[in-house]
């Protein structure tokens, strides 16, 4: 599902300063044929709780 797997993948590697252009396609292509807000109603690091932390802390977060 786009919601739940490319929109925090995207937004994990933005968060890296990682660039996702073929990510971004998807989830925009995804979200016109569908008429729906993928990006913004897909699991987002916000919505994780993890939308605060910076890299190096979810990082730290993720290899514990």
């Amino acid at each position: 599902d786009i919601g739940m797997t490319l929109v925090p993948a995207r937004e994990l590697a933005r968060l890296a300063r990682l660039e996702t252009p073929t990510i971004d396609s998807v989830i925009h292509l995804a979200s016109v044929l569908l008429g729906a807000d993928l990006a913004g109603g897909g699991r987002t690091l916000a919505r994780l709780g993890w939308g605060g932390l910076a890299y190096p802390e979810l990082r730290r977060l993720l290899d514990a």
